[in-house]
């Protein structure tokens, strides 16, 4: 591998730190005690109050948030429309442009500050604050009117599209 054998919960040795810039490593380890108290923390919890209420008010919407982080994250990097580029092919700007932009409805652009529908412009300068996502999309829509993509099918027959 390029960065040898790396592990993400252990920046240092026995395992390569060229992963990790150099003021990471105290990052990881702040970051590793924060998992282990949260996990710590259910667990007590668990012991106190039982495993299946812990599952319910813990488990259950941890797991509804995640499946909808993949599935926004899958909608938006994978399509029959985005097309694969080999090495010599690639570049950042067009890696940035091989993403694509969709309706998630009214409700869930409010709720996610439209990063469904304005996800090619993030990927263009990902310091454009959620308030300017939306013109910064219809700017780069009309300037790269070929490279900019925009799949306006709905997200359940777009996911079905996708995964069939």
């Amino acid at each position: 591998p390029k960065y040898g054998n790396t592990n993400h919960f252990w920046p240092t040795r026995p395992f390569s730190n060229a992963l990790w810039p150099n003021r990471w490593p105290a990052k990881v380890w702040q970051s590793d005690i924060g998992v282990i108290a949260m996990i710590s923390l259910l667990a007590f919890w668990a012991h106190r109050v039982g495993a299946p209420i812990v599952m319910a008010l813990y488990g259950g919407p941890y797991l509804v948030v995640n499946c909808w982080l993949i599935v926004y994250t899958w909608l938006q990097h994978t399509d029959v429309d985005v097309p694969h580029l080999a090495a010599d092919q690639f570049s950042y700007m067009r890696g940035a442009f091989l993403t694509l932009d969709r309706p998630y409805g009214r409700l869930f652009d409010w709720l996610h500050h439209r990063i469904g529908s304005t996800h090619v412009a993030h990927h263009i300068d990902c310091t454009i604050p959620h308030y300017h996502a939306r013109e910064a999309t219809d700017a780069i829509a009309a300037a790269f009117p070929k490279a900019y993509l925009y799949d306006p099918t709905p997200v359940h027959q777009a996911l079905w599209r996708v995964a069939c």
